[in-house]
């Protein structure tokens, strides 16, 4: 068969080669390949790693062989598939590899040119949004209706920023803040503004500081812990990070960055997505924290209905909070809590009591609900004792999710004053004492007028540089 070689050095050349056609292995299914598709990675990977390869990905075409296992397609099915990044069998020649799993079927109303667009980006999207946000997918079915949960993708006219949205809108996510540039008619319809969805400009002649304005009139009384920078250049990432809430991730696509940016706010992570990780192929993005819960339906149900002292603007300034409200948000808590215990490990025992006393807990307050939130306001979580990371040990893991918190890169673990010992992820511990106002060992109550002086480390730690 033909096959192109793609040459980054000394400048950008291609070169078509014959090759044997690739034979699928296990789980593999060979494809005929009628488009393939092009991004800017098929070059600019190859150039930062300074190698040749078919870097093609992205493409459709038709099943012309199956590996073992493979049973759901059949020879001639008309198909789009994502190949492995930087593996044999690249979409730019005749035939191509791809994984089952990201194999699907093409509608008869779709043509091989569009088709070959999807599988790249929608998977970067999927990750962003469903692993490394932990937001609903599409597919899931909470137990209840789930509260606004306002969602920010910057770059939302771009391919990227198109397919997130058409993900998060598959997930009810609302609102959708919609950063776009000059290109905004595709992504007009997709958008509900009764659900809140907001079309905001990103072009010159908007300034940071505007364009931040601009995004906080339209959360309202909402607080934002998830985005998505779908550009990922020129810092582009760091006005989104600085209107987020303590406790948000934002999803970054571009691996040159090492996104440790001093403007980046305390408590906002920006992680990098990699679709290779998706397919177990070493990268040096960090590992994503699997079993931390997302809690951003939580907090926003609970800047409904807490009445303390707080400077939180509220939907109704008069409104007192409703018994069912308050179970409303203990049954999020409780949902997250027992998703944690049903992927604990089955030696963790002393992890599976906590959470099933945790749960108890909620589970007697939601069939008697509290008139009133007896948690702690904000201002005494951004107070609490931080870590330093240099004293963490491997063996330290958080009680709630029972991570090590050193596989966190940015680790951000707080201690509570009733006790030395009781060190928590922030983002773990953080909604039982806004909810609860008591430490999760010991059910001490916090102390919301007790200051506890910040560590401040004034050594920069060294990292090393990330590419994609």
């Amino acid at each position: 068969m033909l096959e192109v070689i793609v040459h980054p050095l000394p400048e950008l050349t291609t070169e078509i080669v014959e090759s044997p056609v690739p034979v699928p292995g296990p789980d593999e299914v060979l494809v005929k390949v009628e488009v393939a598709g092009s991004n800017v990675k098929d070059w600019l990977h190859l150039t930062a790693r300074k190698m040749s390869l078919n870097s093609g990905d992205d493409m459709a075409g038709t099943i012309y062989g199956l590996g073992e296992n493979v049973n759901e397609f059949e020879i001639g099915d008309r198909v789009a598939a994502f190949h492995p990044m930087f593996t044999r069998g690249g979409t730019y020649a005749e035939y191509a590899l791809a994984p089952r799993h990201t194999v699907f079927e093409i509608p008869d109303g779709m043509s091989f040119e569009e088709a070959a667009t999807i599988p790249l980006v929608i998977t970067t999207a999927a990750l962003s949004l469903f692993r490394i946000q932990g937001l609903p997918t599409p597919w899931a079915h909470p137990s209840s209706p789930l509260p606004p949960t306002p969602l920010i993708i910057y770059g939302a006219s771009s391919a990227l920023g198109s397919f997130a949205i058409k993900l998060a809108v598959a997930s009810n996510i609302h609102p959708i803040i919609a950063i776009h540039g000059t290109t905004i008619p595709s992504i007009v319809p997709l958008l509900d503004p009764s659900k809140g969805d907001t079309l905001i400009s990103y072009l010159p002649s908007t300034s940071p500081a505007a364009m931040q304005a601009a995004i906080r009139a339209a959360l309202g009384p909402l607080q934002a812990y998830h985005a998505l920078d779908a550009i990922s250049s020129s810092e582009t990432w760091l006005t989104v990070a600085q209107v987020l809430a303590p406790g948000s991730v934002l999803s970054a696509v571009s691996g040159a960055h090492t996104y440790n940016d001093p403007e980046i706010p305390e408590g906002v992570q920006v992680k990098y997505t990699s679709p290779p990780v998706e397919h177990n192929i070493k990268t040096s993005a960090p590992k994503p924290r699997t079993r931390r819960p997302s809690m951003s339906s939580f907090f926003n149900q609970l800047s409904q209905i807490e009445t303390s002292t707080l400077p939180t603007t509220h939907n109704n300034t008069h409104s007192v909070p409703t018994p069912v409200e308050v179970a409303a948000a203990e049954r999020l808590l409780s949902e997250q809590f027992r998703s944690l215990l049903n992927t604990s490990d089955d030696s963790s025992t002393t992890n599976q009591d906590l959470l099933n006393r945790l749960i108890a807990h909620l589970e007697s307050e939601i069939e008697s609900p509290p008139e009133k939130v007896d948690g702690v306001p904000q201002s005494y979580l951004d107070a609490l004792e931080r870590v330093d990371k240099k004293s963490l040990k491997r063996s330290d893991v958080c009680p709630i999710c029972n991570e090590v918190f050193l596989d966190d890169e940015y680790p951000l673990v707080v201690r509570l004053p009733c006790h030395k010992t009781h060190v928590f992820d922030l983002e773990c511990v953080g909604p039982w004492l806004r909810l609860q106002g008591t430490c999760p060992l010991d059910r001490k109550k916090m102390s919301e007028k007790k200051e506890v002086v910040k560590v401040v480390d004034d050594d920069e730690e060294e990292y090393d540089d990330m590419f994609a």
